[in-house]
C-alpha cells in the first residue's frame, strides 16, 4: 500500500473485521490503521467514473467489473462531479461519493479524513 500523504508504501494485513470479507483491487483506495502491528486495511472504497448525474444520484462505471458493469450511488454530500470524472465511493445506506480522483489520489484527502474516517471508525467499531 502506497501512502497518501508521504507516498511511502508499507504492507498491510486485512483487519479482523473486514479479512474475508472485502477484495482490495488495484485503484481502490482503502483506510489503513497504523497503530496495530503490523499496519491493518480497515475499510475500502470503490473506485469509479461518472456516466450519468441526475441531481443527488450519480451513475458510477466501477473500473474493476467488467466494461458495462454499472452501479447507482448517492452523492448526498454534493461532491462536486461532472461527466467523466473519476470519483472513489462506497454504496448502501448512509454512504457514497466521497471525493474525486486526482492523479490516482483523492482531490482533498485531508477534507476526506476529517468527513469520512469518523463514519469508518464508528462502522467498525459497532
Amino acid at each position: 500500500m502506497q501512502l497518501i500523504g508521504s507516498g511511502t508504501t508499507i504492507t498491510a494485513a486485512f483487519s479482523q473485521k473486514v479479512k474475508d470479507t472485502i477484495r482490495i483491487r488495484q485503484q481502490q483506495l482503502v483506510a489503513i490503521d497504523t497503530t496495530a502491528k503490523p499496519a491493518e486495511i480497515s475499510w475500502r472504497w470503490f473506485i469509479g467514473e461518472v456516466i450519468a448525474i441526475d441531481g443527488e444520484d450519480v451513475t458510477v462505471r466501477r473500473l474493476d467489473l467488467p466494461d458495462g458493469s454499472t452501479e447507482l450511488v448517492s452523492n448526498r454530500d454534493h461532491v462536486s462531479v461532472n461527466t467523466g470524472d473519476f470519483v472513489y465511493y462506497n454504496h448502501g445506506d448512509g454512504w457514497g461519493i466521497v471525493s474525486q480522483v486526482t492523479g490516482g489520489r483523492p482531490s482533498d484527502p485531508a477534507g476526506l479524513a476529517t468527513k469520512y474516517l469518523p463514519g469508518v471508525i464508528s462502522a467498525l467499531t459497532s
